[in-house]
């Protein structure tokens, strides 16, 4: 298989040694996956008030768009999360660092005013790129 994604993190910037990458190089004709904002929505819809299940729900459907583009972790090339309140990082950091085993995305995290739904605490974009189907 063609290797599509390169990490870059130069020794000369501060080290990414937080679970993410300081950039990523994709090679030409890469199949792109560019997901919605994943909240903590369950299939029915109902959103948890426990922002660690809030978390656990917005990784577990990034994988499932993932797997239906056969794609894995290891395709991400970005995530981008927005959080209600700063209590919430560490809470989105061990989902992300479970759901990703060692996947190294670039990776933005944002606290933000609000959501358009009151009981959410989190969302989570994220960006994949394979290599293009034969």
């Amino acid at each position: 298989m063609t290797q599509v994604v390169r990490h870059h993190d130069p020794s000369d910037m501060v080290a990414s040694d937080a679970g993410f990458s300081h950039a990523i190089e994709t090679s030409a004709g890469a199949r792109w996956l560019h997901t919605t904002g994943q909240a903590g929505w369950d299939v029915d819809g109902s959103i948890p008030r426990d922002v660690d299940a809030q978390c656990e729900i917005a990784f577990a459907n990034i994988g499932k768009l993932l797997r239906d583009a056969d794609m894995s972790v290891d395709n991400l090339v970005k995530l981008t999360a927005y959080v209600s309140d700063h209590s919430a990082i560490e809470s989105y950091r061990i989902a992300r660092d479970a759901f990703l085993r060692g996947a190294r995305p670039a990776s933005t995290v944002l606290v933000i005013a609000g959501f358009a739904l009151p009981d959410m605490a989190i969302e989570v974009e994220a960006i994949a790129a394979a290599p293009a189907r034969e």
